[in-house]
């Protein structure tokens, strides 16, 4: 991730989603939080006409 708005977010969703067992996949805009039977994750997708993300949430059952 680059520029400010990035950090904004990845810092923003950091403290939000760590203290809910969720743990960002390296650099990525992807955080994961492993329930051994279930998978629940969350992703940023950026925005293509402006500064902005969508907020993806996913649940899967392994």
């Amino acid at each position: 991730m680059t520029g400010t708005h990035d950090k904004i977010t990845a810092d923003a969703a950091k403290r939000a989603l760590q203290p809910l067992g969720f743990r960002r996949k390296g650099q990525s805009r992807l955080w994961l939080a492993d329930h051994d039977w279930w998978l629940a994750v969350v992703e940023f997708q950026p925005s293509g006409f402006r500064k902005g993300s969508y907020l993806n949430v996913a649940a899967h059952w392994l």
